[in-house]
């Protein structure tokens, strides 16, 4: 058949369900020879079948197969066809059935006919959830519906996803301003702690941001309940009511197909409270599938366009991704500091936690600027706050330098002078303005440690080669030891490179995390249960 990119479709019965048992580590194919769609010569990048599964109480397994096209291009397949389209039961026995006929139904009914941009049917059945009064739900994402599947195989509509509209891209030559409709393009629905929830992946030209987490109320109306995701393809919810969404491709599927390096993949969770922690970003790429397990893991598809390079990935969404810390950043207890620019950051976690012990704050609520250098004056502050959240600053009583005065950070610069932790450029100078060196806020946290501990900071081997006479390595071998820094490389640290404020978050966080262990400081109180 002909797909609907107008180049060939084949069916071939390549499709499987594999059962893996996490805690025995085994995999095990439990269903083969399923139909799937593929181009007969490319890379299976356009390739569907098999895309989603539940299991009833009698152990009989659904299989969602996926069409991607008008349901009457089923006819150009031949016997075959009739499965794709479809959700399958596979008894445990192994008998294979139709049990419910979702492009069939869309054939008949195109309930979104009314819709702009949706006059014919379509059919790409994605996913299905158990209904724990009875039969199942399941979203057709041509059809942009959500519907029920009835126990007997009888299907009804729950709710149609709306359209929506947006700027067309410039690539279309289209007339400044005009607006182009898209279709929602449903996901995946799952039922749990927090509501039954939908998502959709959105359609052409597939806009950034676009993409919303509905939920479905009793009576079929949807209510956005999170915004700003980009090509949405699965969700799941832990048991303490966190969401967490997958998101395919973060840069949006149309710069995601245009641009060289492929689709950016990203989990997301959600807590209760309605903060935002990114957990997975450069780990994952062509992710379709996350679940959460019963010992409370997730499970994460990756490379799943890959031929033979799929493989799902356990994630503990409570296990803190820089163990030097986690004492003081336990991911449980800190929040998301909803950045919009640290998603992908190695240091994401350690900005978090630095956020919500209130030692380090964003260039505006929304951005962190990660990658900016830190200025002295910003230093100060920031180990002013740290000192502060343990022990008490002495009261300067002298202005020590002349050149900050009215500087917004000025009352930090005299705190930390009076009391030995920072330095002045000369005896009458601070230069606040001026960028610091990794070398320099090595010896800046090991002089606040001292403050805090009423005692030198013990000193560590030689870590690096290129810090060899400086003025600060025996700072950088202490911190390096005590685990508050890393080299950009093995061998070399970089002292004079200007410290971002990403790596600063780092650094501080650690030292944080020793502080806690000693005792030296006590972790902010967790948010209170909603």
């Amino acid at each position: 058949m002909e797909s609907a990119e107008g180049g060939e479709v084949c069916l071939g019965l390549t499709g499987s369900v594999t059962a893996v048992d996490v805690e025995a580590g085994t995999q095990e194919v439990v269903a083969d020879e399923l139909p799937s769609l593929a181009a007969p010569d490319g890379d299976g990048s356009g390739a569907t079948g098999p895309v989603d599964v539940a299991v009833d109480a009698e152990g009989n397994l659904y299989v969602v197969v996926g069409l991607g096209a008008p349901p009457e291009v089923r006819d150009e397949l031949g016997e075959g066809g009739a499965f794709v389209g479809t959700i399958l039961k596979v008894t445990p026995e192994g008998d294979t059935s139709i049990f419910a006929d979702l492009a069939g139904f869309e054939a008949v009914e195109n309930p979104d006919a009314d819709q702009p941009d949706a006059a014919e049917p379509d059919s790409n059945p994605f996913a299905i959830e158990v209904n724990p009064d009875g039969g199942f739900w399941a979203v057709d994402a041509g059809g942009n519906d959500v519907l029920a599947i009835h126990d007997e195989g009888g299907i009804t509509v729950e709710a149609i996803l709306p359209f929506a509209e947006t700027e067309a891209p410039p690539f279309l030559g289209a007339p400044p301003g005009t607006m182009l409709p898209y279709q929602p393009v449903p996901t995946s629905i799952t039922n749990g702690p927090a509501g039954l929830l939908v998502t959709e992946l959105t359609g052409f030209p597939f806009p950034v941001g676009a993409s919303d987490l509905y939920e479905l109320g009793e009576d079929g109306t949807l209510g956005i309940i999170e915004t700003g995701f980009s090509a949405v393809v699965d969700a799941a919810q832990g048991p303490d009511g966190s969401v967490y969404i997958l998101e395919f491709a973060t840069q949006g599927l149309l710069e995601a197909e245009m641009g060289d390096e492929g689709p950016t993949s990203r989990v997301t969770q959600i807590r209760p409270d309605g903060t935002r922690k990114v957990l997975l970003q450069d780990e994952i790429m062509l992710s379709n599938g996350i679940a959460v397990g019963p010992d409370g893991m997730l499970y994460v598809s990756t490379g799943s366009q890959l031929a033979g390079a799929g493989a799902v990935i356990k994630v503990d969404p409570g296990e803190a991704r820089d163990p030097a810390a986690a004492p003081a950043c336990d991911p449980d207890d800190v929040p998301g500091a909803n950045f919009d620019d640290v998603g992908a950051n190695i240091h994401r976690e350690a900005i978090d936690c630095l956020g919500w012990w209130g030692i380090i704050l964003g260039r505006t609520d929304a951005t962190f600027e990660p990658g900016s250098r830190v200025r002295r004056d910003q230093v100060a502050a920031i180990v002013a706050r740290l000192i502060g959240s343990a022990s008490d600053l002495p009261e300067p009583d002298t202005d020590a330098f002349s050149d900050d005065d009215g500087n917004v950070h000025e009352e930090s610069i005299n705190q930390l002078a009076a009391a030995g932790v920072m330095l002045g450029k000369t005896g009458t100078t601070f230069d606040p303005s001026a960028p610091v060196t990794r070398g320099q806020v090595a010896s800046i946290l090991a002089r606040a440690y001292a403050v805090l501990a009423g005692s030198p900071l013990a000193a560590g081997d030689d870590s690096f080669t290129d810090d060899d006479g400086t003025t600060h390595e025996a700072a950088i071998d202490a911190v390096a030891a005590a685990g508050w820094v890393n080299g950009v490389d093995a061998d070399t640290f970089n002292p004079h490179g200007n410290a971002t404020r990403a790596q600063l978050s780092s650094m501080v966080a650690r030292m944080l995390g020793s502080l806690v262990t000693e005792g030296l400081a006590t972790p902010p109180v967790p948010p209170a249960e909603p």
